[in-house]
């Protein structure tokens, strides 16, 4: 059917606003987009003929072209081809597609477990060559790129018919599909959900197949007959607020742990266990943090935890010891003085000189018997400066002892063990 325009495309139709006409103008090329994508449905499923799986082997109604072993995928288009259409944008020409077949069986994924995959396959324009990924960050549909990028996620700008991906800088461009999830245990794939567009299974601003009932263009609010095909139900309320719940707290915890963070806790378990996310490497026992200056760059180590003092290290100090009174030494003789008394019978005729003096007569004699009444008490008294040293017998040394076993000490500081983590990826 031709399409019939409702507000001719000038600044202000029919007497509105600039703004209300900017709206208006807004709603008429959404709707138009909407009749486009309604004529090319292909095959009645939705969503258009770009980039999606245009037809591949069906059971039941749906498609079973991927199978499971163990955590592989595999894709197999040796019976029905799984036909692929790729959306590059436009050119001056229009709509830029590669339309391409699998007509083999392989196996070209291997997911990790107890979590959900997101396959995709990738076109290379200059070898027309298909080449497979996935990711855990699920896609979704946006004409503008989503808040709070993380690296490996991907949208799809249905206006640009481009495929983006965040490489953790910026946002590129790629000519890639997705085809499925992929949920998995411990061991094995658990369940294969291949994604439409139409039914918007990859997350999407747009709300399923529903009637469009009101518009408030004030506050941005729609009203419709039904969300995502579902009945507003507690478990469908309760999928939604789980997820949206997770996806916020990974985001946060991506933002609290970037690459080169460090977590410690005192239990063992390893954090992309507990977080979902990153690659983390053990920090070996016996280190703690240290700030990064100057003196100590970030990512060095150094330090020990016992430490043996040098002579050098040791504290400046005095050894108050003495020694004892043995011991042999030798003395200048100096000057002495010499003295004695001796009885003599003399008189003052014969004179007494020098050191020698004499008392007056008769002085001592008493107790003697059979002498002269007129001897003399005769004194000597003289001092003289003796050259040369005393004798050095008795020659000998003193020491003072040493003590310590030299053995280290502790260096540590009060602690308290931890695990410690750092983030590589």
């Amino acid at each position: 059917m031709s399409y019939q325009e409702i507000y001719p495309l000038n600044d202000s139709p029919s007497g509105d606003t600039k703004r209300e006409a900017i709206l208006k103008n807004r709603q008429e090329m959404l709707n138009i987009a909407d009749e486009i994508d309604k004529k090319s449905n292909g095959n009645g499923s939705g969503g258009g003929l770009r980039n999606r799986v245009l037809s591949g082997s069906t059971s039941g109604g749906q498609y079973n072209y991927l199978s499971g072993d163990s955590l592989s995928v595999a894709i197999d288009g040796t019976v029905t081809p799984v036909v692929v259409t790729f959306a590059n944008g436009f050119d001056i020409n229009g709509a830029v597609d590669y339309v391409k077949s699998i007509t083999a069986r392989a196996t070209p994924w291997v997911v990790p477990a107890n979590t959900t995959s997101y396959l995709y396959l990738d076109y290379n324009v200059g070898t027309g060559a298909i080449n497979y990924g996935s990711t855990t960050i699920k896609p979704v549909i946006s004409n503008t790129p989503p808040e709070n990028a993380s690296t490996n996620m991907h949208y799809y700008n249905e206006m640009l018919a481009k495929t983006f991906y965040y490489n953790g800088i910026q946002w590129v461009d790629k000519v890639r599909v997705f085809i499925a999830a992929v949920k998995t245990t411990s061991t094995s794939v658990s369940d294969i959900i291949y994604l439409e567009r139409s039914d918007n299974t990859i997350t999407s601003k747009q709300i399923g197949n529903s009637t469009i009932q009101t518009i408030n263009l004030s506050d941005d609010s729609i009203t419709t007959t039904k969300i995502k095909n579902k009945s507003v139900t507690l478990d469908k309320l309760s999928d939604d607020v789980t997820t949206a719940i997770n996806t916020a707290v990974n985001n946060v915890l991506d933002k609290v742990y970037p690459i080169g963070s460090i977590y410690c806790s005192t239990i063992a378990t390893d954090p992309h266990e507990l977080f979902g996310f990153g690659k983390w490497t053990y920090i070996e026992q016996g280190r703690v943090l240290l700030s990064q200056g100057s003196n100590f760059k970030a990512g060095t180590m150094g330090g020990e935890s016992m430490h043996t003092l040098t002579l050098e290290e040791a504290p400046w100090h005095n050894h108050n010891e003495f020694t004892d009174s043995s011991g042999a030494h030798t003395h200048n003789r100096g000057t002495m003085e010499i003295a004695g008394n001796v009885w003599a019978t003399v008189g003052p005729e014969n004179g007494v000189t020098g050191v020698f003096t004499y008392d007056a007569e008769g002085q001592g004699f008493t107790n003697w018997t059979n002498h002269s009444k007129d001897g003399r008490l005769i004194s000597f008294l003289a001092s003289r400066n003796w050259t040369g040293l005393t004798s050095e017998e008795g020659e000998h040394s003193h020491k003072i002892a040493g003590d310590g076993e030299n053995q280290p000490h502790n260096n540590m500081q009060p602690y308290l063990a931890v695990y410690m983590w750092q983030r590589e990826s």
